[in-house]
């Protein structure tokens, strides 16, 4: 069996200013999301969803 492909990921230096400004608590769970998509960059829909209000939800509470 094949190892599954990972993927490189690129965060811009905008994004990265705006992670930097989380509270330490929300910036562990958004970089965990993040660097879960280079595993599985095109998860399923549902999990997209999931994944973008939880990190909505986390930036504006």
């Amino acid at each position: 069996m094949t190892e599954p492909k990972q993927y490189n990921l690129r965060i811009k230096k905008s994004v990265r200013k705006q992670l930097l400004k989380l509270q330490p608590k929300f910036f562990k769970q958004v970089m965990s999301k993040i660097i879960s998509l280079t595993d599985n960059p095109r998860p399923v829909v549902g999990v997209t969803a999931c994944i973008i209000v939880e990190l909505i939800t986390l930036v504006t509470a």
